[in-house]
């Protein structure tokens, strides 16, 4: 609806633009003859302006060439001034810096010398505080020998009484460790005996309390043995039950069995009929999808081609840039030149070659187009095209892209040629385009579609010298006038190479992709009745299927059953035995019992009288470790006051050896100094010395100063008067030369002027020459032959009325020069879009039905599918568990094909749950449970299973194992694992090892 609305409006808009064409055409028409007589006249006063200036600028050079050769003669006499004054300026500079550097060096000598009285004094004082000094550290030197000989004598005393004190001191602590020995050796007996006393105590207590725990376990014992009667009574009837049960099972579950092998054959059948189903359907798929491929292929093929068409990827830069600005800019273009032409593929190389760029003609319905297109060019620097008129001098005046694009349906039918030679086809009658258009080309390209095709290069050349005329070969070198060849290897793209070529590729691709369309839907149907055949079988089958998996169900529930009683009978018997066994296990405990007690009541009695003799012993042994402690803490006192003398003593003699370090120290360190002052003294004797003898030189210098100072300020003088009479005669020199220079500016400005002037005008003229071709087609010179001088013409008003003219123009805005073809057009892609509209929503509505009907019928299949698979599964579970139960449930019955699926199951001795809560082993046999329950319901010729036997144990690797061997009668299985026990179960062996770092390498192995 949104299409055809939008083509309705188009419609509506092209009779307002057919309207606007019109009217835009008249005024045009009357801008251009304006415009021929504007140019004109602008060209006639511009003319007579560039003589005028011409002559001015002659004299203005004449004048400046006359004020330069003055101006040199100045410059020269002002530079040599100008350097004299310079040289005295430097003579004075120098004798002023030689000035200052002497009145810098007397002021020097003046500081120095003041700086060496004052060192003089300093040193002087230096030396007396220096000789003070010594004196008094030579009396401290006899004071310090003195104290040193007195504390020496008193170290020898301390050390002699140190040494008594320590022997004594040694004797007094061996006695008392002696005694504390004996003391710890008779608190060692006491903790011995009271440990040997709880030990006793301990175990008396343990005695007594097993003896009455004997005694009650008697009594419990008494007490099992009459139950263990009774429990076998009750085991004996069971087990005549259980083997009752057992019998009448065994007899049904015969009978189940033939049934269930009659249902088994009547499948096999049925499964043949459906595999060769799967056979037919897999090769109409295959034939269907091979015929998409290629569709599909075609169709990407032709897309690309039609996208390099519209981006106009073959053409030249400009062909390209002026196609994308169509859109946007004032002019209108409708197509190339190769669009609207059709060659059949023999005569494709000859006629690129004889026409080449001329293929990328642009075609515009009018000579303004043509030309608004080429300013644009100019104007965006895109490079050049050629255009090529079909509204004027011979062609319909509205031109539009379906009249040349439509040369399939609207050309004559492919006509016969004669074969390549003197009497060869020319190249205009093998052109297959509009009547029109080759009218067109026979007026502007008459050489080119006269020429005649040849076979080889050398016969055009003969041809051509013999007749003078165009001669092209298959290939497309060409030859004319018999001189002139164009031939080579290869065109580049702005020659048009290839242009044709690709156009019938483009075509043949369109032509290409409907028939495969057409063979697709013939594949489609063909699939989809292999299909329905295929659903009825399957169907048959699905109902096989289900009647025997009752039959299987209702066998493996009897077997079940059956294997339940056997389990039932077995555990009776084994009942009775353990009812057996412990009562006679019961007697022998009763009679190891009454043993144990006897023995530990005389155990008890032996106990209580060693614990008696361990208490006496306890004590006598605490009375006398009193006495050794009280004889202990005595000689403890006496050891601590002997202690306390010993460290006075040892503190006095470190005393003493710390004030005799101490003054050795002071000692030494006044040694030192007195040798320091010594060596200070002489140092500063000889640099008295020396500062006497830099004053004397100082006082010798200074008594020539005044002289010449005087002498340095007369030639200081005398410099100065040299230079201030230089620089009088260099200013007067510049004065001159600047009233010079100025005059030179001037004339320089005034010819600047002039030939500014002047370029102007000749801009002004190539202006309007090129603006003159570029709007009217038709050089400046020819319309000034063509038209006769009028002296009434006003130019400022011709100027106006062009203004005018140009923005009426303009306030059209873009105008569609094809509006009335393009109108017709649009008239009939609104009928058909309309008649199509109908269709498509007649399709909407069978297609929704079909829809509905295939949800049908997927919640059919897919209820038939899932409650197989959910039986399958339960089934397998039971025998990969050994027992346990497993089932699948949908998580939304309402909506089937949406819904998800919850797995729940019950492994045997465990509660039902879901799967995610189980152990890793019981997750990996709960899902090949499933995996296989699929295989079961849709087998497939190879089965992959990656590393599934990793999380089982022993017992359960050993189910999976003979559950893959079981079904690898129908289905190949691909075992990739790491367990031996599966190994053990495969035919072939398929390991990768390493021998060699790096290199991986494949080891094979057959069990046949």
């Amino acid at each position: 609806s949104d299409i055809i609305a939008e083509i309705e409006r188009q419609v509506n808009s092209l009779r307002r633009q057919a309207a606007k064409a019109r009217r835009y055409r008249i005024q045009r028409e009357e801008l251009r003859e304006l415009l021929r007589r504007v140019y004109v006249g602008e060209e006639r006063s511009l003319k007579a302006l560039l003589d005028q200036t011409q002559a001015q600028l002659d004299e203005a050079g004449q004048d400046e060439q006359r004020l330069a050769a003055e101006l040199t003669q100045h410059e020269d006499g002002s530079r040599s001034a100008t350097q004299a004054a310079r040289a005295v300026e430097d003579e004075l500079a120098q004798l002023r810096a030689a000035v200052a550097e002497a009145a810098l060096q007397r002021d020097r000598r003046i500081r120095e010398r003041v700086y060496q009285e004052e060192q003089i004094g300093a040193l002087t004082k230096r030396r007396a505080e220096i000789q003070t000094e010594a004196e008094l550290l030579s009396a401290r030197v006899v004071t310090i020998g003195s104290e040193l000989e007195r504390l020496r004598e008193i170290d020898a005393r301390l050390n002699i009484e140190n040494e008594q004190t320590i022997e004594a001191l040694r004797s007094a602590e061996e006695a008392h460790a002696r005694r504390l020995a004996e003391v710890n050796e008779t608190e060692g007996e006491i903790e011995r005996a009271r440990a040997e006393l709880l030990t006793h105590t301990a175990a008396a207590e343990r005695l007594n309390e097993l003896g009455r725990q004997l005694v009650q376990a008697v009594e419990k014992l008494t007490q099992q043995a009459e139950g263990f009667a009774r429990e076998g009574e009750r085991a004996t009837a069971a087990h005549a039950a259980r083997t009752a049960e057992a019998e009448k099972l065994g007899q049904e579950i015969s009978a189940n069995r033939e049934k269930l092998a009659r249902l088994l054959t009547e499948r096999e059948s049925s499964i043949k009929a459906v595999v060769e189903g799967h056979e037919r359907v897999s090769d109409t798929d295959a034939e269907q999808m091979r015929v998409r491929d290629e569709h599909s292929r075609a169709l990407h093929k032709l897309e690309s081609f039609k996208e390099l068409d519209e981006r106009r990827a073959h053409y030249s830069l400009a062909v390209q840039e002026a196609f994308t600005a169509n859109e946007t800019e004032s002019f209108h273009l409708i197509g190339t030149l190769a669009d609207a032409i059709r060659v059949e593929a023999q005569w494709e190389g000859a006629v690129e070659g004889v026409l080449g760029s001329s293929l990328q003609s642009i075609l515009v319905p009018t000579p303004d187009d043509a030309i608004r297109a080429a300013a644009w060019l100019k104007n965006n620097h895109a490079g050049r095209a050629n255009f090529l008129v079909t509204g004027m001098r011979g062609g319909s005046d509205e031109a539009s892209v379906a009249t040349f694009a439509g040369v399939a349906s609207g050309v004559a039918a492919r006509r016969e040629h004669a074969p390549v030679g003197i009497n060869g086809p020319r190249v205009g009658d093998i052109l297959n385009a509009p009547k029109e258009l080759l009218q067109i080309l026979e007026r502007t390209l008459p050489e080119r579609l006269n020429a005649r095709i040849v076979d080889t290069l050398e016969d055009a050349v003969g041809l051509s010298l013999a007749t003078g005329d165009m001669f092209v070969t298959t290939e497309g070198d060409w030859v004319a006038g018999g001189q002139f060849v164009n031939a080579g290897n290869g065109r580049a793209l702005e020659e048009g190479a290839g242009l044709l070529t690709f156009k019938r590729e483009l075509r043949e691709l369109e032509s290409r992709a409907a028939d495969l369309a057409a063979e697709l839907a013939v594949a489609e149907v063909a699939v989809k009745d292999a299909r329905g055949q295929l659903t009825g079988l399957e169907e048959a089958v699905v109902l096989l299927n289900a009647s025997i998996a009752r039959e299987e169900r209702d066998v493996m529930a009897r077997e079940l059953s059956a294997e339940t009683l056997r389990h039932d009978i077995e555990r009776a018997e084994r009942h009775l035995r353990v009812v057996a066994d412990d009562a006679a296990r019961l007697q022998q405990e009763l009679r190891e019992l009454e043993e144990s007690r006897a023995k530990t009541a005389a155990e008890a009695e032996a106990a209580k009288a060693a614990r008696d003799e361990t208490r006496e012993t306890i004590e006598q042994t605490s009375a006398l470790l009193a006495e050794i402690r009280r004889s202990a803490d005595s000689e403890s006192e006496t050891l601590n006051q002997q202690r306390a003398e010993a460290a006075a003593a040892a503190e006095r003699r470190r005393s003493t050896a710390s004030d005799l370090r101490r003054l050795e120290a002071e000692l030494e360190e006044v040694t030192s100094r007195i040798a320091r002052h010594n060596l200070e003294m002489s140092e500063a004797g000889t640099r008295l010395e020396e500062l006497g003898n830099s004053i004397a030189e100082i006082d010798r210098l200074a008594a020539g100063v005044e002289d010449e100072r005087a002498r340095e300020e007369r030639e200081i003088e005398e410099a100065t008067l040299r230079l201030a009479g230089a620089r009088e005669r260099a200013d007067a020199l510049s004065v001159e030369l600047a009233e010079l220079n100025r005059r030179a500016a001037e004339a320089r400005d005034a010819r600047a002027a002039i030939e500014v002037q002047r370029a102007e005008a000749l801009a002004r003229v190539n202006f309007v020459r090129e603006s003159c071709n570029s709007e009217l087609n038709q050089s400046l010179e020819e319309i000034a032959r063509e038209l006769t001088p009028d002296p009434e013409f006003d130019l400022e008003t011709g100027r106006a009325r062009v203004d005018e003219l140009r923005e009426r123009l303009e306030n059209f805005g873009a105008v569609n020069m094809m509006a009335l073809e393009e109108l017709t057009e649009a008239e009939e892609r609104f009928v058909f879009l309309t008649t199509q509209r109908e269709d498509i929503t007649n399709g909407i509505a069978s297609t929704q039905e079909a829809l509905r009907e295939i949800k049908r019928r997927s919640r059919e299949r897919f209820r038939d599918a899932f409650a197989q698979i959910n039986q399958n599964f339960s089934e397998l579970f039971k025998e990969l568990f050994g027992g346990g139960r497993g089932e699948m449930s949908l998580i939304d019955a309402d909506d089937e094909l949406e819904s998800g699926i919850d797995i729940v199951a019950q492994p045997p001795g465990k509660r039902l749950q879901n799967v995610l809560l189980l152990s890793g082993g019981e997750k990996a046999m709960a899902a090949l449970a499933l995996v296989l329950g699929i295989f079961h319901y849709r087998p497939a010729p190879f089965c992959l299973l990656d590393e599934v036997d990793a999380p089982l144990d022993e017992a359960n690797i050993g189910r999976f194992t003979n559950k893959v061997v079981e079904m690898a009668a129908d289905t190949q299985f691909i075992v990739i694992t790491h367990n031996k026990r599966t190994m053990e179960t495969a035919r072939a062996l398929y390991g990768v090892t390493m021998e060699e770092v790096g290199v991986s390498k494949l080891v094979s192995v057959r069990f046949e």
